[in-house]
């Protein structure tokens, strides 16, 4: 039986996908051409002149997004809460494939866009704030896209939102989350071998998965599998869905929840965009805006600096890539989707070093333009929330003069190759591996058989 308060939470849960289908119903999907995307990356539209599409004059004067409050009354009064697993992943997919673009009325459609930002989101509310009032600040955000991949429902989170007014605006949502498959896999199922149990325990108790511990003896943990299955989920769908459905050539930049941004944010990638396009071999190059830093007291001298290094793990905050490199990643999905690693991001280092062609090269910026303030989440639990945030937001009300430097240069390269790590387990657990795999270029298998 589930829990009253989940059960709640399902429901209307359930009620926001069956409103959005029956509202989707009867629309016409424009046919989709997929055969001729030009990868070339074309930089940024008009971001140091006039913007194509100014912001309204009163933007809180706009109409906040409301549901059709009848219509959710009747489904309501219908809901029986009765969908099996292939009618909730259905469900799910019809959602995401006939997603509302907000306000595109606004900023003119979503080929006037100058870059595409995707942003990982589970429930974290606080965090998720901050991060929207620090875009809300960035110079050029209207001529962003602004993509919100879900894996977990919130009535606050979806509200907070859908009034999004200082860009254009999509929501997608991961179709395996734990909130709806909280007993059985991909979340816990409760016949699964506890993370911990040796293998002898668990051969004798015979639970589900007692022949797939990972490297180090341990077994599956769901929470941290979601993390790394909606990553890979996400990317495909952004990459191979998003920007082929709509002929997107900008450059791509991934966020998460517990982010913020600087106001010059887009102006230091323009930047630094220009110098790796001068360097042999660009496409190996991996811009990173969110070099992990333990403090900011070089911060306002660093401001103008960018480096470059091997990629590895404190360049992991901030990626940007564009479809080109994308290609290339995609084709070692097999790779990333079976390294025992449960971390995204280590996974990815790993497929740099045994199965891309050459290594990945970071160029970064010295003075972090993605700065990270989730003090709590998965790991932590014994927390200040607000530790990290607070001191990013008074660094930045310190330095506010010194964002956009009119010069930007390499003042460092690092040659030190660093030494890979041995992974991090976590995802020894085949169910993950095949489900990791199968999310593969979703758009792609879906036009390919319909």
């Amino acid at each position: 039986m589930y829990h009253k308060k989940t059960k709640a939470v399902l429901a209307v849960f359930f009620i926001f996908v069956i409103f959005l289908t029956y509202s989707h119903f009867n629309s016409s999907d424009p046919e989709i051409s997929i055969a001729s995307v030009d990868y070339k990356d074309p930089g940024f539209k008009n971001l140091s002149g006039p913007v194509i599409y100014a912001k309204p004059a009163n933007e809180d004067a706009l109409p906040s997004y409301h549901p059709n409050e009848e219509n959710l009354s009747l489904l309501r009064s219908t809901f029986n809460g009765s969908l099996n697993d292939a009618e909730i992943v259905k469900s799910l997919e019809y959602l995401n494939d006939n997603h509302e673009i907000i306000n595109s009325n606004l900023y003119g459609g979503v080929e006037n866009i100058g870059i595409l930002l995707v942003v990982q989101v589970h429930d974290r509310l606080d965090y998720l704030k901050l991060l929207i009032d620090s875009l809300k600040s960035v110079k050029g955000i209207e001529q962003a896209l602004l993509v919100f991949s879900h894996d977990y429902f919130s009535e606050d989170i979806n509200s907070l939102i859908q009034n999004i007014r200082f860009c254009q605006v999509i929501q997608i949502f991961y179709p395996y989350p734990m909130q709806i498959f909280h007993n059985r896999f991909p979340g816990p199922d409760p016949n699964d071998c506890p993370e911990k149990m040796k293998k002898e325990e668990a051969e004798s108790k015979k639970c589900n998965n007692w022949k797939t511990p990972d490297s180090y003896g341990n077994y599956r943990k769901a929470q941290l599998s979601q993390i790394k299955l909606h990553w890979w989920w996400k990317m495909n769908y952004v990459m191979d869905g998003i920007i082929v459905r709509y002929n997107i050539t900008s450059q791509v930049l991934l966020l998460e929840e517990d982010h913020m941004v600087t106001p010059d944010i887009f102006y230091v990638l323009q930047k630094i965009t220009e110098i790796k396009h001068t360097m042999e071999s660009p496409e190996n190059y991996v811009i990173s805006l969110g070099l992990f830093s333990r403090n900011y007291n070089f911060y306002q001298r660093d401001i103008f600096k960018i480096g470059v290094q091997t990629f590895y793990g404190k360049h992991n905050t901030g990626i940007v890539l564009d479809n080109g490199q994308w290609r290339a990643w995609s084709k070692c999905a097999n790779m990333f989707c079976t390294y025992d690693d449960y971390n995204w991001d280590w996974s990815l280092i790993h497929m740099s070093y045994d199965c891309l062609p050459s290594k990945l090269t970071a160029i970064y910026a010295k003075s972090p333009r993605v700065l990270h303030i989730g003090d709590c989440g998965v790991h932590t639990h014994k927390c200040s929330s607000q530790t990290s945030a607070n001191k990013v937001k008074s660094l930045f009300e310190r330095i506010q003069s010194s964002f956009f430097p009119e010069k930007m240069q390499i003042t460092e390269r690092l040659s030190k190759v660093p030494k890979i790590s041995k992974p991090n387990g976590g995802w020894g657990d085949p169910r993950d591996h095949e489900l990791c795999k199968n999310n593969t270029s979703p758009y792609f298998k879906a036009k390919e058989n319909p």
